[in-house]
């Protein structure tokens, strides 16, 4: 008589939670991201703050393909750009700069999505540079190892 051997392989369980927790570590860590970017605009000093509206830090957002979030964020940012300005007295424009559509799974954006935030971050021939998103770049790129790590394995532990 012929033995039977039967396998049971974990092998696509294993795949699929690998890949559930890196999806979570990817938007875990753009949510921060966006957070530092921030908190970062509030770290400089009160007339070097890219701040008067407050539209610029209301149109941040994380695109992860839910099209509530982006909608949301320029509502909000919109909101923000008519009040008075702190400095100017005046109310604000909302302008957006086109965003990019949703993203894959394991991919998302970290949006400012008001036209003038590349200004803001580069700065320009008339005003200098206030950066916020590669300073929390800078922050964030060292959580990147112990994030993925913690978020890949609770899925690979969950899906025993």
């Amino acid at each position: 008589m012929d033995d039977v051997k039967i396998v049971f392989s974990r092998r696509a369980a294993l795949k699929a939670a690998y890949r559930q927790g890196l999806g979570r570590a990817v938007r875990a860590l753009a949510f921060e991201l966006q957070g530092q970017a921030m908190d970062e605009m509030l770290r400089y000093p009160e007339e070097r703050r890219p701040i008067d509206t407050g539209a610029l830090r209301a149109s941040g957002y994380v695109d992860t393909g839910d099209p509530g979030a982006r909608s949301r964020a320029l509502s909000d940012a919109g909101r923000a750009a008519s009040r008075p300005g702190r400095k100017s007295g005046r109310p604000g424009k909302a302008r957006f700069s086109p965003v990019p559509d949703p993203m894959a799974d394991l991919e998302a954006a970290v949006v400012f999505g008001q036209e003038y935030a590349v200004f803001i971050e580069l700065g320009t021939d008339r005003r200098p540079a206030t950066p916020f998103l590669g300073p929390a770049r800078e922050t964030v790129s060292r959580m990147v190892d112990e994030t993925v790590r913690r978020f890949v394995d609770a899925a690979v532990r969950g899906s025993g």
